[in-house]
């Protein structure tokens, strides 16, 4: 264990104490060890013998009944089923499910779970109508379950927001052709990640909202609902950063000041090269928010042999990542490479300079230390490698066809420290073992 006396330096998923010992950096096991295997400080179970490894399972009932202020929730309209209760592990992420069908009146869910801490949500089915708002609401932060847990309570308290959207400290302009919806404004739980989403119709010219939300904090962000019927800038934006509702709230303003970035994607220090088949786009370039993880994208068109692009943002901090359109159409590798991976936008920013410099790295595959064997059925693609950034998650992957008997492979990826894995393309061209299966789990490319 890695002791660190002021717990300042703890990595991952370790935490000052988490393994028991004080004042050392360690984890849990959130599940319970398997049969004759213990839980380590760093939160690993080991010891055990892995070819008598038991995996027993021991769910456990969890009941309850959905409440809205404080009463059963009251239909109006329903097909099928009338509500959605999803319970999340809060250390594991995973999830399990139940849907409440409109004949249960009393709303009343039931499923089963392995023990560990949850949160609870609710949301409303697509095909009925009752006093529940739209999206999904976190009903229960924490929940603990130990064993069989009844009358659990979902409970949903919604309060109003309301207020307007402004751009550039305006009432936002619509076109003649704006006959539907001008905008949609979506609040996102910070915490759980749920959302709820409401609608600002043509008529509403003063771009004002309305939606409920249970109490907590949410980022607000606004996109145009079609690309000619407002002056909204093209794409989903972050208004608000951090609101927090704890009761009904008036006159909010999502305001939107967004600027223009523009700038080139280089190649190894050049403008990469277009073939004569370009006739449409030559690649695409996003920028990711690195807080809130919001994407915006454009595209360089064919006819833009500078490899020029422009597009407009919120001012924050940005990921600027490029990709190619179709393989045969540039020189750029295959895949999504990050050019930029910290771009400070405080204003308008020009001649930004959106740099690949990728390195070639090249092998062979094998399987128990021998070159695997094809099928004579394999008459493509035998099977593929890709590496995965470990940072940002950006894949690069490359195909290895029936030709290449000895299973080389050569693929370009930027410098950095990637996963790779390899997986077999079709189920009967080789020898390989059927899936995806990592072979190097961080490995550095300079």
């Amino acid at each position: 264990m890695t002791r660190d006396i002021t717990c300042g330096g703890c990595t991952g998923s370790l935490t000052c104490g988490g393994g028991g010992v004080a004042n050392v950096c360690g984890a849990s096991c959130a599940v319970s060890c398997p049969h004759e295997y213990t839980c380590n400080g760093q939160g690993i179970c080991v010891g055990g013998n892995p070819a008598q490894l038991n995996l027993d399972l021991r769910p456990v009932t969890v009941s309850g009944k959905v409440t809205l202020n404080g009463a059963t929730p009251q239909l109006t309209y329903c097909y099928r089923d009338a509500a959605t209760v999803t319970i999340t592990e809060t250390t594991l992420g995973t999830t399990d499910t139940t849907l409440i069908p409109c004949s249960t009146k009393d709303f009343s869910f039931s499923f089963q779970v392995m023990p560990g801490t949850y949160s609870v949500s609710v949301s409303q089915q697509r095909l009925s109508e009752w006093n529940l708002p739209q999206g999904t609401f976190v009903a229960i932060p924490e929940l603990k379950v130990t064993g069989p847990t009844s009358n659990v309570e979902a409970a949903l308290r919604p309060v109003t927001v309301s207020g307007k959207v402004t751009l550039n400290g305006t009432t936002p302009q619509q076109s003649a052709s704006c006959d539907d919806d001008a905008a949609t404004v979506t609040f996102t739980e910070t915490t759980h990640g749920t959302t709820a989403t409401t609608l600002i119709p043509c008529s509403a010219k003063d771009f004002s909202f309305s939606l409920q939300v249970v109490p907590g904090t949410y980022r607000v962000s606004v996109s145009k609902h079609r690309p000619d019927d407002t002056n909204l800038p093209s794409g989903t934006f972050v208004a608000i950063p951090k609101l927090k509702v704890t009761g009904p709230m008036s006159n909010v303003e999502a305001a939107l000041r967004p600027v223009t970035v523009s700038g080139k994607v280089t190649l190894n220090g050049a403008t990469p090269q277009q073939s004569a088949s370009c006739d449409d786009v030559a690649a695409f370039v996003t920028f990711t928010e690195t807080t809130h993880g919001k994407t915006d994208t454009t595209y360089i068109p064919c006819n833009a042999k500078d490899f020029s692009f422009s597009l407009q943002v919120m001012p924050g901090t940005y990921r600027v990542s490029v990709s190619e359109h179709r393989p045969d159409d540039t020189n750029l590798p295959s895949g999504t490479f990050v050019a930029t991976p910290e771009l400070k936008v405080t204003g308008p920013t020009s001649n930004v300079e959106a740099a690949l410099r990728p390195v070639t790295v090249s092998g062979k595959v094998t399987l128990n230390g021998a070159t695997p064997q094809q099928s004579a059925s394999c008459d493509d693609v035998t099977a593929s490698v890709s590496f995965t950034e470990t940072t940002y998650g950006t894949t690069a992957t490359t195909f290895i066809p029936c030709s290449a008997k000895d299973f080389s492979f050569s693929i370009q990826v930027m410098p950095g420290t990637y996963s790779v894995s390899v997986s077999k393309y079709q189920p009967d061209n080789s020898n390989l073992p059927f899936g995806s299966f990592t072979v190097a789990q961080r490995i550095a490319i300079p």
